[in-house]
């Protein structure tokens, strides 16, 4: 190419290797040469490009499975907000759940905390005997044969956000076969699928009431699915996790404990009196259960005993100025393990929570921040965190087939996720790095440049007192805590020695 180019641009003198001559070239034989070779620039520009812009397409997701579905769509922000001003968070159920018969507004949450156990369970023996069915009789006992919901010291609502998920009904399905207390089991469902693509439904057939008392899941008076409320929503309108826990929080219907978890997932024998006798052991009245799930490789895996637990001791600070959890794998332990940190896979409270730290609706599309906040809002509202003993449910962790929220063409999520992103710095207090000069204020994102839009503006400063941090406890107390430097982003790491301690004593 700089052959040709020169010889283009000076005609001569040039060096023939074949002929060992110099030689030059005329005024058009000049022209024809200098064509030619720019043409040869061009082209190999534009491979560069199309080079370029397509991995990063292939970055975003765009080559995902079911794409083609998505071409056209309605714009994800605008449905959710007019709903989010409509409705606001009252934790009362909607008619739109599907699923709900007799749907009603939940009376209020009890006051009463469950009592302790009398002593800790040993790490090799499973006692959920005081665990049992609530006592039934002719006043408390409805037309299915349970007990109402605000009044079952055991019921648990289950929120499960399900994004195009084909492991939602096997995950449904396995909770409910696995259960000591079934019908003190409720799961509301936020079902973001497409059924056009070919999605399977978050509800098992087999759970499912079909005017037939064959089915070996059902009786004459109930069905599993009776306990299971789901919200379909079109997946171009889903706007990232958050949003399905916002969902799925707003289908709680007085039940006395709350677990949030994925939608792909596997159980434990009695999982679900097994959490609650743990949730019992943890020595603070405002206890909160949270890790990443041990990881599931199959049904040939062996659930019961497993000798590991993870605990979210530790963390690292990513380029946004927050902390990215980790979590640590360690030895089981006789009783709940107290912790900095939480995890959005898995949750397990009373459900006071609920009302006390809502979800926040106005984190769309956030990932990493998703994490750290809700723990530090927890925390400062007064709620202690605690690594559960062990591992009663097994998480698929490798999902490279999956469909991604931030695949769909034209929802602009990495926009949207920035926003999301200064609103987690606001309430972290997040500064510049080496500095206590704060990122995120009124008055830098008014000079910000390009500047920020109004809508983006009132979603970044949206009801910050209903949905910021507590003040039972401040944000300076919960760094030291977690012993993390949020100044010079160090730290993150060093209660694990503690939790050690704490699981051998």
């Amino acid at each position: 190419f700089c052959t040709l180019l020169n010889t283009g641009l000076r005609g001569g003198p040039t060096y023939n290797r074949r002929t060992s001559r110099f030689g030059g070239l005329d005024g058009m034989a000049r022209r024809s040469v200098l064509l030619l070779s720019t043409g040869f620039l061009v082209v190999v520009a534009a491979v560069v490009f199309f080079v370029v812009h397509g991995s990063v397409l292939r970055m975003q997701g765009v080559a995902d499975r079911g794409i083609d579905a998505f071409r056209k769509g309605p714009d994800p922000a605008a449905k959710w907000r007019r709903e989010v001003a409509r409705r606001g968070y009252d934790g009362a159920i909607a008619a739109e759940y599907t699923h709900a018969p007799n749907v009603t507004s939940p009376p209020p949450i009890a006051a009463t905390n469950a009592p302790a156990t009398a002593a800790a369970r040993t790490s090799d023996h499973h006692d959920d005997s005081d665990v049992d069915d609530a006592p039934a009789n002719a006043s408390s006992v409805d037309e299915r044969g349970r007990v109402p919901r605000h009044l079952d010291p055991i019921s648990l609502f289950v929120s499960i956000a399900s994004y195009r998920d084909e492991e939602c009904a096997p995950t449904i399905e396995d909770m409910y076969a696995r259960a000591k207390n079934p019908k003190s089991l409720y799961i509301g469902v936020v079902e973001q699928h497409d059924f056009n693509s070919g999605d399977p439904p978050c509800m098992p057939a087999k759970l499912a009431r079909v005017g037939t008392s064959k089915d070996a899941q059902c009786d004459a008076a109930w069905c599993p699915g009776d306990n299971i409320r789901v919200k379909h929503v079109d997946p171009r309108e889903a706007e990232g996790p958050t949003f399905g826990r916002f969902h799925g929080a707003k289908m709680y219907g007085g039940e006395k404990y709350y677990m949030m978890i994925d939608s792909h997932n596997r159980f434990v024998r009695h999982w679900d009196a097994r959490f609650i006798t743990m949730y019992r052991q943890a020595p603070s009245k405002k206890a909160v259960l949270s890790h990443y799930p041990a990881a599931y490789s199959g049904p040939q895996q062996n659930l019961e005993n497993a000798p590991h637990t993870t605990v979210m001791c530790n963390a690292h600070f990513i380029g946004t100025g927050f902390l990215r959890m980790d979590g640590m794998v360690m030895e089981r332990s006789a009783v709940p393990r107290l912790q900095p940190f939480s995890a959005a896979g898995f949750l397990f409270a009373d459900a006071k929570l609920l009302q006390e730290v809502p979800f926040d609706p106005y984190l769309d599309y956030l990932f990493d921040g998703e994490e750290i906040l809700y723990s530090v809002r927890m925390w400062t509202h007064g709620w202690d965190l605690y690594a559960p003993s062990e591992n009663l449910l097994f998480h698929f962790y490798i999902r490279s087939d999956a469909p991604r929220v931030w695949a769909i063409p034209g929802n602009k999520w990495w926009e949207h996720q920035q926003v999301s992103n200064a609103r987690v710095q606001l309430f972290l207090g997040v500064t510049e790095a080496n500095s206590t000069e704060p990122i995120v204020t009124p008055e830098k994102i008014d000079r910000k440049q390009p500047p920020m839009s109004e809508d983006d503006k009132r979603r970044l400063f949206a009801e910050t007192d209903k949905y910021g941090l507590g003040t039972e406890r401040t944000l300076e107390q919960y760094y030291k805590f977690a012993e993390v430097d949020p100044v010079h982003r160090q730290g993150g790491k060093g209660y694990c020695d503690k939790a050690r301690h704490l699981g051998r004593t």
